[in-house]
């Protein structure tokens, strides 16, 4: 008998629920790192759970991660726009309903991610309120949406335009009593991404967010010119991409650390940014232009991005003298009819303590036909370890630059050879047909034969 009561205890103790007994910060910061969706599920486990889910930190409102099936595609908005206005309330009213019962104070981060256009500036702007009052850290605005393919002015999109006025006029906002109001004080990452944002809008959230270090802007018509000047700006990581209407940027007297530019040709100003080590700068039609003005902190760069260069653009040696401190170098090149990659040696001769060397190649239009094999002239690199070569084509191009490296670099480690597409705009959720599955295997397999025999055991050959 008593043994059987010892059996039924130790089996009470084996079904006892032990996460319940957690305390609710615990419990809600695990709840924290599911998915929205996820999180709510939990609601229906006990009276316990009921609302534990309502204090999460995390909001994030991507609709990729819906199980709604809450998505646009550009088709439905071309061939069905009733169809897009319906998603479109249904994803509003799924933020709406969320935010109507979130308990928390605080919240680390909020993210917006849905194609919406201006009509819903009502309920965007209650949003971004929502976010101030709770003292949000990470803020995302993802407004995904589509333009249409046509010569029409700028002003007749109808983007989202970020108030100015709500950041100017805190008292506006009724639902927050004007002595608890901490504004974006807490904030350290802003994202604001197919959104309209003036030169103005930045500046306030630089000159008022004392813990704001990383900045993106992406696809804003408004936004004319951008000034990070300052040494007492915290922040550390800029990115500006797509921004066509911008004329200018200055950074000056600033502790930026890393700094990222893709569009069009600018005026760019960089004067007296000691910790700026990390550069990156693409899909600029003049990319030597913005090199020369970059040239003042080239003495400092440890790390360098230059994208959607053509073999056709002149490389002038002479604006890469001073890379003494680079360590990784990146270029992403527009290559067609199998032309000799060799011409951008150079730029990897100018960084004498290069370790890391990443060439993607961006095909156009790239040839079957054989050509002869040129062989480099010998030039030893000492530092370089790792160099990979993403669109690898199994070409006489790519071949030669490959031979080139393993003939050269004197300590190479590891050479990684990528025959996958490298495009940056190709849709990572695009589906490869199988005959594009097939022709990546075909590509390793040729790889795998073209190289193998020449790589001497010390190197380690990774093909993906």
């Amino acid at each position: 008998m008593e043994k059987k009561r010892v059996r039924r205890t130790a089996n009470c103790s084996e079904n006892k629920d032990c996460i319940s007994e957690l305390p609710d910060e615990i419990l809600v910061s695990i709840l924290s790192r599911l998915t929205l969706r996820e999180a709510v599920v939990t609601s229906v486990l006990s009276r316990r759970w009921e609302y534990l889910w309502a204090s999460i930190y995390t909001l994030d409102f991507d609709h990729r991660k819906t199980s709604g099936k809450i998505t646009l595609t550009q088709s439905i908005k071309l061939e069905c726009p009733e169809l897009t206005e319906t998603e479109r309330k249904r994803y509003v009213n799924w933020v709406n309903c969320v935010l109507g019962q979130h308990r928390g104070t605080t919240i680390d981060e909020f993210r917006i991610w849905f194609d919406l256009n201006k009509s819903y500036a009502r309920d965007i702007n209650r949003w971004i309120k929502f976010a101030m009052q709770k003292r949000v850290q990470r803020l995302e605005i993802h407004l995904s949406g589509f333009r249409p393919c046509n010569p029409w002015p700028a002003s007749c999109y109808t983007t989202y335009t970020f108030p100015y006025q709500l950041l100017l006029y805190p008292q506006l906002c009724s639902d927050i009593p004007w002595h608890t109001f901490v504004g974006f004080k807490s904030l350290k990452d802003l994202t604001l991404k197919e959104v309209n944002v003036s030169c103005e809008v930045l500046e306030y959230f630089l000159a008022n967010c004392p813990n704001l270090e990383r900045l993106v802007v992406h696809e804003s018509e408004h936004l004319k010119k951008l000034r990070v000047v300052g040494s007492s700006l915290p922040l550390k990581h800029l990115w500006v991409s797509f921004c066509i209407g911008l004329k200018s940027i200055k950074i000056c007297d600033t502790n930026l650390v890393s700094f990222k530019y893709v569009g069009p040709t600018t005026r760019l100003l960089v004067n007296n940014a000691p910790l700026l080590v990390d550069v990156s700068i693409s899909h600029g039609m003049y990319s030597n232009f913005m090199l020369r003005q970059l040239s003042s902190c080239f003495s400092q760069l440890q790390v360098l991005t230059l994208s959607k260069w053509h073999l056709q653009d002149k490389i002038k040696r002479r604006l890469f003298t001073g890379l003494k401190n680079l360590k990784k170098l990146v270029l992403e090149i527009g290559v067609k009819d199998d032309e000799s990659l060799l011409l951008f040696t150079p730029l990897i001769k100018a960084c004498p303590y290069l370790q890391i060397f990443v060439f993607k190649i961006m095909w156009t239009s790239p040839l079957n036909k054989k050509r002869r094999v040129i062989k480099a002239v010998k030039c030893p690199h000492y530092h370089l370890k790792v160099v990979e070569i993403g669109g690898y084509y199994c070409g006489s191009s790519d071949f030669e630059l490959a031979m080139y490296f393993i003939d050269n670099a004197t300590i190479l480690e590891k050479i990684i050879i990528d025959p996958r597409y490298q495009c940056k705009w190709y849709s990572i959720s695009r589906i490869e047909t199988k005959e594009e599955q097939e022709l990546e295997q075909t590509r390793r397999r040729r790889a795998r034969r073209q190289l193998e025999s020449k790589v001497p055991p010390r190197i380690n050959l990774e093909i993906l």
